[in-house]
């Protein structure tokens, strides 16, 4: 019995925020300690508790290497401090990642490389496992020259969708603009776009060195599905309407226009696809994953 006659304190209950917030600190630590079990034990409950690993990589795990790596150009962290968080890093990503998918499945390929002289190539992995999530496979070539990684896209060009590449520094833009202008010249359908802490700190970069953009860990497949894609949207509602079976009258009925206007759609997606008829171009187009 209390003497004071007071009732006794209320005690919160810890919420699922509180509960999160304490896993997290788990898995920080275990890194930081190279407790590569407790880690991996860390990220499960996480990932089970509806977090994606999109989120994980991208709030988590980046924000963690670039301040060590900070923390070490700073010298207020030793390097086997910093190689060692990496290890533990690598290890993680390699329990964590999903399996690439089977070629029948794939919805296409990108290539991820590090620019000439980065050392820094985690962040790819990362977004190598998300685009893997989302059905595309991914050539991992790492840090080339930007004359061997035109060679490498060459022999990929008739399934390549994409190419990224990953620079921990700004500094190096002029030979950055000329690497993305050789790439242009030899692959001109394939878009390329950034990533990396360079572009996280100088946002203007891409469009100053000549790439279509960047995206985040969580972004990146649907930028490549959006720069992948050379259907507009409108087009996409016709061709997914082909598919279905309708005529264009029916089409035009459907989207509010005149039989003619989806005629001239269809002329134009004949032209898209390389191919030139109705079931061929919906053949091609649901292979490019194009339309679904």
């Amino acid at each position: 019995m209390n003497p004071t006659g007071e009732p006794p304190p209320l005690v919160a209950r810890p919420t699922a925020i509180d509960h999160e917030q304490r896993r997290l600190q788990i898995l920080l630590s275990a890194l930081c300690r190279g407790d590569l079990r407790e880690a991996h034990r860390a990220a499960e409950v996480l990932l089970a508790a509806d977090r994606s690993a999109a989120w994980l990589y991208e709030e988590i795990l980046q924000p963690l290497l670039d301040s060590t790596g900070a923390a070490w150009e700073e010298g207020r962290t030793s390097v086997e401090e910093e190689h060692s968080l990496s290890a533990a890093v690598t290890d993680l990503l390699a329990r964590l990642a999903a399996p690439p998918p089977e070629h029948a499945a794939s919805r296409g390929v990108v290539v991820l490389a590090a620019a000439p002289g980065e050392r820094h190539q985690l962040g790819l992995a990362m977004v190598r496992d998300a685009l893997h999530r989302d059905g595309w496979t991914v050539s991992l070539p790492g840090e080339l020259p930007y004359g061997e990684l035109v060679r490498h896209c060459l022999r990929l060009d008739g399934d390549l969708a994409l190419i990224g590449i990953s620079l921990h520094s700004p500094a190096r833009r002029a030979a950055l603009r000329a690497g993305i202008a050789e790439l242009r010249a030899a692959v001109p359908r394939v878009p390329v776009v950034l990533g990396g802490l360079a572009v996280r700190q100088c946002p203007d970069l891409p469009a100053d060195v000549g790439a279509e953009g960047t995206a985040t860990v969580s972004g990146v497949g649907d930028l490549v599905e959006r720069l992948s894609n050379p259907l507009t949207p409108r087009e996409q509602d016709v061709l997914v309407r082909v598919a279905a079976g309708l005529t264009n009258a029916e089409i035009a009925r459907e989207l509010g226009t005149a039989p003619s206007t989806v005629k001239t759609q269809l002329e134009r997606i004949y032209i898209k696809c390389g191919r030139g008829d109705r079931a061929a171009a919906v053949a091609h187009a649901l292979r490019s994953s194009w339309i679904r």
